[in-house]
Formats: structure tokens, C-alpha cells, sequence
């Protein structure tokens, strides 16, 4: 069986599980290049090692030229690229060898206003080249449309999950009063509003307590808030952690919060991966109504949703998590459920799939 080629901007980036999971689980053999939306290296391990996309010693040619040599030789059958601009890079070369072009969108791709200023002119000429376009929520899927998309390109999937990794831990005590947020430090995951509705809850729960996993620019302004609010010693910042102990500190808690906003540049989620991975592992979630998340998220049954920057709300339903354990456990266990029914990696696995084979056809 050929190969197909993915290309992905970052190697190794901690937060893009997502892709990894394309990376390392997809059934077909993978050429991988990494290292800039015109990638400079490549992979033919799926990405244990890299070197740069060799050019014989008599050659000066450019990245273009590099990338295109480099897909004959291993005889490469579909792109499949991360991230809007990274299609845009491609676009000509996958013309030029007439292979298809499968765009994956995650997220500031389709919505911020510098990558629309920089690559959203040219994003009409990558809807007509590329043989498919992957969305990850209704907004994003409109948005790709008033951008120009035609709608029989768009495909609609939300990412999966590990559930055998994210799961409920009966033998695992949890603790009440304990919210855990996930996620990069960066303005649309709002986690300095996150930390003013704890801080607020503490007033009346005294014995709360908020885990915040991840790392990002935002993270010592976060850090230095708590202190300012008096709250240091009721919230743990843990950095980034491996996914087996992010599960671990998912099967503890008893609620997992994220406040997602659309920032002034008009950047905006996709689907939190996040926020599927603790619903697997048994938590009630507390999110904003942004992005995908209303569509993984049902209101009062496995969790609760609030308007973007209502932090009243929000404080109310956390409360409300706190005062009712019991009903916060049967969100929990409706989550579970709705995520292992429709979001695992099995299912997204399978769709992408059969939309690469049905792209080489």
C-alpha cells in the first residue's frame, strides 16, 4: 500500500494530541514532515525520528521544489494537512502532482483575524484545489463556508477520544470539592476568569480546591492572580503532564471546568479535546456556549453551559456542583456514556479513513 503524507506544522507539540493520534493510529502508512506550514523535514518512522528533506549535494533548490521531490520518490497517493495555511502552502505542489488535498481545520485557522488577513485571500483558491475540507464543530463548518468553502467539500468530524486511557476509576476515591481545568495558558481558554469564579466559590466553599493542568503565557499572570485573590493555597498548578496522568487526575476530581471565549483577534475553539477526555473519564463538565462544545456538552444533563463571560453563572453551577454531589456523579455517568457512544478514536479514526480512501479513490 503507497503512502499518504501528513503535514503538521509543530513536532511534537504537547497540546496536539489530536494529531498525534492521526500520526501514530492511522492504518496506512504515513511519510510525515514536519517543521513550518511549507515543511522542511520529514519523518519516515511517524515521527520517532526526522532529518531534513534531503536534496542531493549538486542541488539548490527551494522548499517547494524539496517537498515535491520528495513526495515522487515515496510515491506519496494524499496530503493530508494541518491547519488552514498549511494547505495554502501545498496547494500548487498537490496541483502540480495531481494528488489530493485533504485540509484539516482546528481552529484559529478558520476564525483569527491575522491568519485571515495573511492566508484568508488565498483560502478561496485552497476550497477549489483541495478535494476535502475537515471541520470540527457547526460554527467552524459555517464559517469555512462564508469563507468561500462549497459545502460537498466540508466534512464534519469531532475528534476522538482513548477511552480505554480516559475512563471512570470506581477504585479510585474522588474528591467532592475538587474542579480541574485543562488546557494551554492562552487568552481563548479564559483561565485568569476561570480562577475569579473559584475564587468566588471559596467564599462560601471554603474547602474547594482547582487543579490547573497545562502551560501556556498566561500561566504566571494566572499564577500571580491567585495570589492576589488569597486563594494560593487552594490551587495547584501542575504544568504539563502526560496524558496517563492527566487521566489520573480526571478519575480524582469531580468537575472539570472551561470557560472558552472569542478573543478581541476573533480567535475561537474548535472542539475541546479536553473537555471530551474528562467527560470519558466521568466528570460533569461546566463550559461556555463557544465553538463545538454545545454539541458534546448537554445542558443540565451532563453538565452545565454558560453564556461567554457570565461569570455569575458560572459561579452558580459551580456551586451547584458542589452542594449536589449526587446529582454532579449522574452527569458524570450521562457523560461517560455520550462520550464512548459517539466521540472515541475508533469512530473519528474510522471516518477519516474512509474520506482518505475515498479522496485516492
Amino acid at each position: 500500500m503507497d503512502p499518504i503524507a501528513i503535514i503538521s506544522t509543530n513536532a511534537h507539540k504537547y497540546s496536539e494530541t489530536f494529531i498525534h493520534r492521526q500520526i501514530q493510529e492511522l492504518s496506512m502508512p504515513i511519510v510525515l514532515y514536519t517543521d513550518g506550514y511549507l515543511p522542511a523535514r520529514i519523518s519516515l518512522d511517524r515521527g520517532q525520528t526526522s532529518q531534513s528533506i534531503p536534496k542531493a549535494w549538486w542541488q539548490s533548490s527551494d522548499a517547494a521544489t524539496l517537498l515535491k521531490k520528495s513526495l515522487l520518490k515515496h510515491k506519496v497517493k494524499a496530503i493530508l494537512a494541518q491547519y488552514g495555511p498549511s494547505g495554502v502552502a501545498v496547494m500548487e505542489i498537490c496541483k502540480d502532482l495531481d494528488i489530493p488535498l485533504i485540509v484539516h481545520f482546528h481552529g484559529y485557522d478558520a476564525f483569527r483575524n491575522d491568519i485571515l488577513s495573511s492566508y484568508g485571500n488565498q483560502y478561496a483558491e485552497l476550497f477549489k484545489i483541495a478535494t476535502a475540507i475537515i471541520a470540527v464543530s457547526d460554527p467552524m463548518e459555517t464559517q469555512l463556508k462564508t469563507l468561500g468553502c462549497p459545502s460537498e467539500k466540508l466534512h464534519n468530524f469531532i475528534y476522538g477520544i482513548d477511552t480505554d486511557l480516559f475512563c471512570p476509576d470506581a477504585t479510585v476515591a474522588k474528591r467532592t470539592n475538587h474542579f480541574v481545568a485543562c488546557g494551554r495558558f492562552v487568552s481563548k481558554k479564559a483561565p485568569l476568569l476561570t480562577l475569579n469564579a473559584f475564587a468566588a466559590v471559596v467564599q462560601s466553599h471554603p474547602s474547594a480546591r482547582l487543579t490547573f493542568i497545562g502551560d501556556g503565557e498566561l500561566l504566571e499572570a494566572t499564577k500571580q492572580l491567585s495570589k492576589k485573590l488569597n486563594i494560593s493555597e487552594s490551587v495547584d498548578f501542575t504544568g504539563i503532564l502526560p496524558p496517563a496522568r492527566v487521566a489520573q487526575a480526571y478519575q480524582t476530581a469531580s468537575c472539570f471546568l472551561q470557560h472558552s471565549v472569542t478573543t478581541e483577534d476573533n480567535d475561537s475553539e474548535g472542539t475541546p479535546l479536553t473537555i471530551l477526555e474528562a467527560m470519558a473519564s466521568g466528570l460533569p463538565v461546566i463550559a461556555t456556549i463557544h465553538g463545538g462544545i454545545p454539541k458534546v456538552v448537554d445542558h443540565d444533563v451532563t453538565g452545565y453551559l454558560v453564556p461567554e463571560n457570565d461569570m455569575e453563572q458560572m459561579i452558580s453551577y459551580m456551586k451547584n456542583m458542589l452542594d449536589n454531589s449526587e446529582q454532579a456523579a449522574q452527569m458524570g455517568r450521562e457523560g461517560s456514556k455520550k462520550a464512548r457512544d459517539h466521540f472515541t478514536k475508533e469512530i473519528y479514526l474510522k471516518k477519516l479513513t474512509k474520506l482518505i480512501e475515498n479522496c485516492i479513490g
